[in-house]
């Protein structure tokens, strides 16, 4: 999105900071969080947002997967497909422009955070 559009869209964007790889301003602001403990989809956010990051706190069971779609349901653009099998912080801070919709699979889900805008 362009600098106009993260406007319009509510984002808080500052114009001095450091741009990302495309050359668009760089998001500025803090995030809201979501915490998830159960299998299922969540949505975040309707409309134009920013994924931070995808915290796995406690790893999934034998299988598990975080997915996160540009999207205000389970389809569309991925952003991100994550093992939850393994704990770790995994930084995104992408501008979604449809929506952030997230999907947690698996038996043990584990225990997850993501921190968007």
């Amino acid at each position: 999105m362009s600098y106009p559009e993260l406007i319009l869209a509510g984002l808080p964007v500052d114009p001095g900071a450091s741009r990302s790889p495309d050359g668009s301003p760089a998001l500025s602001g803090t995030f809201a969080y979501s915490h998830l403990t159960a299998s299922g989809t969540t949505t975040l956010k309707n409309g134009p947002g920013a994924l931070g990051c995808v915290v796995v706190n406690t790893k999934a069971g034998a299988s598990g997967t975080i997915t996160v779609y540009d999207s205000t349901t389970a389809a569309g653009s991925v952003v991100a497909v994550v093992d939850a099998t393994v704990s770790g912080t995994y930084s995104y801070n992408v501008v979604c422009t449809v929506g952030i919709t997230v999907v947690v699979s698996g038996s043990a889900p584990g225990d997850s955070t993501v921190a968007w805008r």
